[in-house]
């Protein structure tokens, strides 16, 4: 869609996807399921999602009908019945529905860490605007600061432990 308007952006899109995104999501999804996490896919609508990434058997996906997933799915209620209070982002509208997403989960008390180098914007300066934003609001890493910095003990604040009390609040006071 965003050659149809600019040829030079369609063209960086597609080798950002890639060289960066898609191998990384690929990667990410293996480290996430070796460790047994939960992996949630949210597609806009009837959107496909891309086979080099596909759902592995017990694996999550949910339709969304705006920017945001909290809005139009079930995925907070997912997240709350499997004890979820940080989340990792990945995604093709970094300035877009991943941003209204993380918004929202932010907004909701959960701990939010932006993988900048899985994501792609619909441009690079918005992608990178983005990025900057995320950088203030939560954390931003990249696919092998997830993976070597396991368990993250280091940068997950571990007062985050439950979604459901109000940002700074530790269930254990």
């Amino acid at each position: 869609m965003i050659a149809r308007y600019d040829k030079g952006l369609g063209a960086a899109y597609g080798r950002r996807m890639r060289e960066f995104v898609i191998p990384n999501v690929a990667r990410l999804l293996d480290f996430f399921r070796e460790d047994g996490m939960l992996v949630v896919y949210l597609t806009l609508g009837e959107d496909a999602i891309i086979p080099a990434i596909a759902p592995g058997e017990h694996e999550v996906v949910l339709k969304k009908y705006s920017g945001g997933a909290f809005a139009t799915s079930a995925f907070d209620l997912i997240l709350r019945e499997h004890g979820i209070a940080t989340l990792f982002f990945t995604g093709v509208a970094t300035n877009a529905c991943v941003s209204h997403t993380m918004a929202a989960a932010y907004d909701r008390s959960y701990q939010t860490i932006l993988i900048e180098d899985a994501c792609c914007g619909t441009r690079p300066d918005l992608h990178e605007a983005a990025v900057k934003i995320w950088a203030h609001k939560g954390f931003v890493r990249t696919a092998d600061q997830v993976i070597e910095d396991y368990p993250w003990d280091c940068w997950v604040d571990p007062d985050v432990s439950d979604p459901q009390l109000p940002r700074g609040m530790s269930k254990y006071w």
